[in-house]
């Protein structure tokens, strides 16, 4: 944790990466003059920074100082009780810094720095978010800021106290939940659907990884609109990221579906979690599927790297050689030539590579919980909606299949 003065200027209001630094990890610096980075290097960003830059023009041979006072907490959990020890303002978004139009009980918690009031709440822009009138929470100093989405979008909340410091909150504003939950639906059936049943690891049909900055898929090449991620399991529907876009969507189905989106989360089910493509150098599915249906066992790995487990949920469908001088590439795929550099890599390459049997692996637990939990937003979805027909008679017979919740 960290503060700068009181005077006008100084404040900490943004962090950039600094491309200057040297090494593979990502360097950044906390910003207080930031006006000349906002106009300039961040001028075509997405949104201003949360904090209104500011800047301070020296005249020849004008110097100014300023410092950084740091501040030691325990542990993450122990920040706030930090804060409010050091005599700092100390604010809690309830339920999140996230809100949507509809949501009632949206607050700001605030415990005002030690010996200070409220003075003042204001909203940038102003038409993003209601804020009401502080009211006092309990016996233990706090007050509640009630909270009201208006216009979704990027918001600031900034609470001034009669001390003069002040405290700002980023907020985002979404539309209301069901708003939002049919555009992530359309967004998971539609745009990040990837139907590429050619596609040499067995992949489609599925949902991969999606870059929102780019708009680009992850873990397929340039030509199929996407580029493949230095971390091997986040190219193969599995493991880590690799399966949070089919959990999230499943999780979308269970309790709002459409016939799109129902039909969509059962062919990834049906042809790639527990499916067989023939013609594929192995079976191609998440989860091993054996005996005579699979006509090969298992269908989820080569039988000498896996063996034959039954039901067993790979690490990742996506893998590359570790070795590119002993092991085999997987036939008919054009791996990003970063995972092989041996010398003058983009940073973070040659990547987390796993081979083929690292990623034909059915040990880690976890992985069957994001299985399971897809084919429990389908069960769901089949429990709770009932399908009803109807009939149009007219010159042509018309057929309407529509999901209703009984």
């Amino acid at each position: 944790m960290g503060d700068m003065g009181t005077e006008a200027g100084l404040g900490v209001q943004a962090y950039r990466e600094m491309h200057e630094a040297s090494g593979a990890t990502a360097t950044y610096e906390l910003t207080s003059l930031a006006k000349a980075w906002a106009e300039d290097e961040w001028r075509h960003a997405r949104g201003a920074p949360w904090v209104p830059p500011t800047s301070r023009a020296l005249q020849p041979a004008e110097e100014t100082s300023f410092t950084y006072r740091l501040l030691l907490a325990p542990s993450v959990r122990d920040k706030d009780a930090a804060l409010a020890a050091a005599g700092f303002a100390v604010v809690q978004a309830v339920p999140s810094w996230t809100i949507a139009t509809d949501m009632r009980n949206a607050s700001l918690h605030v415990l005002p720095p030690r010996g200070a009031r409220i003075a003042a709440v204001t909203v940038t822009p102003a038409a993003g978010i209601g804020a009401g009138a502080p009211r006092a929470l309990g016996q233990r100093g706090w007050w509640a800021v009630p909270l009201q989405g208006r216009v979704p979008g990027r918001a600031s909340v900034a609470v001034r106290f009669s001390d003069g410091s002040t405290h700002v909150s980023s907020c985002v504003v979404l539309p209301p939940l069901d708003v939002q939950l049919a555009r992530y639906g359309r967004f998971c059936s539609e745009t990040a659907w990837y139907a590429n049943t050619s596609d040499p690891f067995g992949r489609g049909n599925a949902l991969l990884g999606w870059n929102r900055e780019l708009k680009m898929r992850v873990g397929v090449p340039a030509e199929q609109n996407g580029y493949e991620d230095n971390r091997i399991f986040n190219n193969g529907l599995s493991d880590e990221a690799g399966a949070g876009p089919s959990v999230g969507f499943a999780a979308k189905v269970s309790g709002a579906p459409t016939q799109e989106e129902v039909a969509k989360l059962d062919l990834y089910i049906s042809t790639t979690l527990y499916g067989i493509k023939p013609g594929l150098p192995y079976g191609a599915s998440l989860q091993c599927v054996e005996g005579e249906a699979a006509r090969e066992a298992p269908s989820c790995g080569p039988p000498a790297l896996v063996g034959p487990t039954a039901d067993g949920v790979m690490a990742s469908m996506f893998w590359v050689p570790t070795n590119a001088s002993t092991e085999q590439r997987m036939p008919g795929y054009d791996y990003n030539a970063s995972w092989f550099c041996t010398a003058d890599c983009p940073p973070g390459w040659p990547g987390w590579r796993w081979d083929q049997a690292r990623g034909a692996s059915l040990g880690r637990a976890y992985n069957y919980a994001h299985v399971s939990s897809v084919y429990l937003g389908m069960y769901l979805a089949a429990a709770n909606y009932e399908v009803t027909l109807t009939l149009t008679l007219t010159r042509t017979l018309t057929l309407t299949l529509t999901l209703t919740q009984p």
